[in-house]
């Protein structure tokens, strides 16, 4: 997907990149969609899983102006690069 706008399959209202954030404040957290089954590993305070960043994609929305609509796609394009 090149787009950066589409139109909506469902009213054909444009929609409009933009991505799915973990936490709403203001450090934000992006989502990714990992390969596999989980492996959960224990944390401080709250259990959590253990991933191998190599296997996982950053998520990728469009969200429709008119009715509000969403589609997701994880892209390999959109890999996690774990050099910064």
């Amino acid at each position: 997907m090149c787009e950066d706008d589409k139109p909506c399959p469902k009213c054909a209202c444009m929609m409009s990149r933009g991505f799915l954030s973990g936490f709403p404040g203001s450090s934000a957290v992006l989502t990714a969609w990992c390969d596999g089954e989980p492996k959960r590993k224990r944390g401080f305070a709250l259990d959590s899983v253990r991933i191998d960043p190599k296997d996982c994609v950053y998520l990728q929305a469009f969200r429709c102006a008119g009715c509000g609509y969403i589609e997701i796609y994880a892209r390999a394009a959109d890999s996690i690069n774990t050099s910064t």
